[in-house]
């Protein structure tokens, strides 16, 4: 049995906390609570998903590049490198890893390995892709790096290190932190439809090879589904996607020192997701009316819920 990893759309949510103005509202009236101008290269590079492909475009919107079409197989994990040159993603049971600049793409693991979902993150070195794996050797799930120069696989977080909980249920990677010291991670039990969801959030410390529980679902009963998770740059602070009871997606945040968890965005009709970080107080927003015509729209969101700058990219941000 498999979660359902909805990677374009996702989210979450919490009580007493500030509604988030609508992305269909005028910008201006959250713009004046900026203290500072956004700034944003036009040639700053990002990687979207947009009707079944993956794309590079620049943040004005244009130069936009497909890297990559579902319409042959389906992609189940995708990663921009921060350099934004190569380009890796996870089909079939096989990571490709794409030369942006001249589309080589070269298969890199030698061994088979297969996942159930979660994320495929870059190391910020560019050598390492970071995964939920499972190989011939290693059944159960797992987490696991994966060398892009010979393909070799380690393992970090499976059924043998963990706690209880993990020993005994599914594991998907999460997220990477920029500087490459800290690997989030979930352990979880698929719910019943309409049932709240059994998971915990770890943190995994790259040079102590330690385990830390950041979140247990039974600690609190805001998120009731949990979709993806984002570090933020200073590793204090995490972006949540998944559903409260109210079965609509949308975003909190949890600040890792303290426990503390907060929803961003509540709204009966749009979905809210957000995937990825500006720094340490602003992320890229993907919002999208729940029902006809679907309006979609991607802006900056800062960690009060307040919406900063409205974005001319159309599709679903994912770096």
């Amino acid at each position: 049995m498999k979660k359902t990893i909805l990677l374009l759309v996702l989210a979450v949510y919490l009580t007493g906390c500030t509604e988030a103005p609508s992305v269909f509202q005028d910008s201006q009236k959250s713009a004046q609570s900026a203290n500072t101008p956004i700034i944003i290269p036009a040639d700053a590079k990002f990687l979207i998903s947009q009707q079944g492909g993956y794309y590079i475009i620049n943040s004005d919107g244009t130069k936009k590049t497909l890297l990559y079409s579902d319409e042959s197989s389906h992609a189940e994990m995708v990663s921009l490198s921060s350099s934004a040159t190569k380009f890796a993603y996870f089909m079939n049971n096989f990571v490709y890893v794409q030369d942006v600049a001249t589309k080589e793409t070269t298969t890199v693991n030698k061994e088979i390995i297969g996942s159930i979902g979660g994320q495929i993150r870059w190391s910020p070195d560019e050598t390492q892709l970071a995964m939920t794996c499972a190989t011939e050797q290693q059944l159960s799930s797992a987490v696991c790096l994966l060398d892009v120069s010979n393909g070799q696989v380690e393992i970090l977080a499976n059924e043998k290190n963990t706690d209880k909980f993990c020993s005994a249920n599914y594991i998907q990677l999460l997220d990477w932190s920029n500087d490459g010291t800290k690997i989030i991670y979930e352990c979880f039990i698929v719910p019943e439809k309409r049932h709240k969801e059994e998971f915990e959030i770890y943190a995994y410390d790259i040079a102590t090879k330690s385990t830390t529980q950041i979140l247990d679902s039974a600690s609190q009963n805001m998120i009731w589904q949990l979709h993806s998770a984002s570090i933020a740059p200073d590793n204090n602070l995490l972006l949540i996607n998944g559903k409260s009871q109210i079965p609509i997606a949308q975003i909190f945040l949890l600040d890792m020192p303290s426990g503390t968890l907060k929803q961003i965005t509540i709204a009966n009709d749009y979905h809210s997701s957000a995937l990825v970080w500006r720094d340490n107080q602003t992320f890229y927003t993907h919002t999208q009316l729940d029902q006809s015509p679907y309006d979609e729209a991607n802006f900056i969101m800062n960690i009060n819920g307040e919406k900063i700058l409205t974005l001319k990219i159309k599709g679903f941000i994912l770096k």
